[in-house]
């Protein structure tokens, strides 16, 4: 098997899907909350994995209660504007 691993912050993973302009995308809804930070990942196999992550601007779920999705709608490419320097 050949495998590497990769770690990240939780904080920079969060920032990936931020509101505003990034490099090469614009996060334009749904984005990451500025407060998020990851309580727990889940691999589902072959190709996903679940980031279970935790903001004082999520709405309470219940115990029992199905989690909510978070997808952020991301506008890529030359429509995106690059963040200041």
């Amino acid at each position: 098997m050949r495998v590497k691993r990769l770690m990240i912050s939780s904080d920079l993973f969060c920032q990936l899907f931020a509101l505003g302009p990034h490099h090469g995308y614009r996060v334009i809804e749904q984005a990451i909350p500025d407060d998020a930070s990851i309580r727990n990942v889940r691999m589902n196999p072959p190709f996903q994995f679940e980031v279970f992550l935790e903001s004082k601007s999520f709405g309470h779920v219940r115990e029992g209660d199905e989690i909510p999705f978070l997808t952020p709608v991301l506008m890529n490419g030359v429509y995106a504007e690059a963040p200041d320097a």
